[in-house]
């Protein structure tokens, strides 16, 4: 059935182009879309005509009272799926209206199709929506899903990979993303970010197709079964949760340490402040993210090497420990995460 909002939508449309007023009534004669408001829910006696002898009824000026609600016009039948879905009228004299019928009833059938076209989409869309939102529940019933993805006709055999979208305004990321996934990949929203689960293909694949979306701090969980998804669906959270990453796209193996201190940190209220200035943290972290080189360290932080080996003797005096001794390298490391996690 033909919706007031359609219905509206039609009227505006076609009075854009026509200086007719337009009715859109439904079969039972109700009127539910004019550009006169004040007939909006008056009942038009043509219409029920139209719809009991399926052709068009035109009203002269002469034969308007002996319709009740009617004026002078023209009224045809539109049409949807074989059936009558609404009763156009054009208010005018129909020697005046008549050449405009045709066109408007074509104009009210396409946008007809079209609300439902779009309402088929956005149910697809919320069950597809749901689907994901089930396999992320480690309580969900295997049996429900299974149903929902045979409706839906998604296959989830093989691996899969669940990558989360850290940005505040998951709806926007949605947009963005939907463009390059498959019709087997879902997305939900879920703790107040997007979660999507997408074919697990190769690590490379993967990290190619969505830092292509840019902008967005996400990460990439661990290829898993279906069973595992909702785990993995929280190691990628974890992941692209992390502070000061340089890298916009993350995949959890690249970074599975980091998440360990980081929420171990989390968990640490006795974490001792960290001694190190900004200057002095920013030097160890570039240091540990180029695996100790130093001659790359240097190039990324746009200093002499030699001014980088006074910082990490700075460093050492300030904390006690020597970044350039992998033990104690590693225990800066996670004291530096430790850190930016309380």
């Amino acid at each position: 059935m033909i919706t007031s909002e359609t219905a509206q939508q039609i009227v505006a449309r076609t009075m854009e182009i026509l200086p007719y007023n337009i009715n859109v009534i439904r079969p039972d004669g109700t009127i539910i879309g004019s550009g006169n408001a004040s007939r909006i829910g008056t009942v038009h006696e043509a219409a029920r005509v139209v719809r009991e002898k399926g052709t068009v009824v035109e009203i002269t000026k002469e034969e308007e009272g002996l319709w009740e609600g009617a004026v002078q016009g023209i009224n045809l039948p539109a049409f949807q799926n074989g059936a009558l879905a609404a009763v156009i009228g054009i208010t005018g004299p129909p020697d005046d209206v008549r050449s405009f019928g045709r066109l408007v009833v074509m104009t009210a059938e396409m946008m007809m199709e079209q609300a439902v076209l779009l309402r088929d989409m956005q149910v697809d869309e919320r069950m597809r929506e749901e689907a994901a939102l089930q396999l992320l529940d480690a309580e969900q019933s295997a049996g429900r899903l299974a149903e929902r993805l045979q409706r839906l006709n998604i296959s989830m055999d093989g691996p899969r990979t669940v990558i989360c979208f850290t940005d505040p305004e998951p709806e926007h990321v949605k947009q963005t993303i939907q463009p390059i996934l498959y019709k087997d990949e879902l997305f939900c929203v879920r703790q107040g970010r997007l979660f999507v689960i997408v074919r697990a293909g190769s690590e490379r694949e993967i990290h190619v197709r969505f830092r292509s979306v840019s902008g967005f701090q996400a990460a990439a969980g661990p290829p898993v079964s279906v069973h595992d998804l909702p785990q993995a669906a929280e190691l990628a959270l974890s992941a692209a949760s992390l502070p000061n990453q340089h890298e916009s796209f993350l995949l959890y193996r690249d970074v599975d340490l980091e998440v360990l201190l980081y929420k171990s940190g989390k968990m640490d209220k006795g974490v001792p402040p960290w001694p190190l200035d900004e200057e002095l943290t920013e030097t160890l972290s570039a240091y540990v993210a180029q695996n100790g080189r130093l001659q790359d360290t240097a190039a990324v932080l746009h200093i002499h090497r030699n001014t980088l080996q006074y910082r990490l003797g700075r460093i050492r005096e300030k904390s006690g420990r020597d970044p350039r001794k992998l033990k104690e390298l590693l225990y800066l490391y996670a004291d530096m995460l430790r850190t930016r996690s309380n």
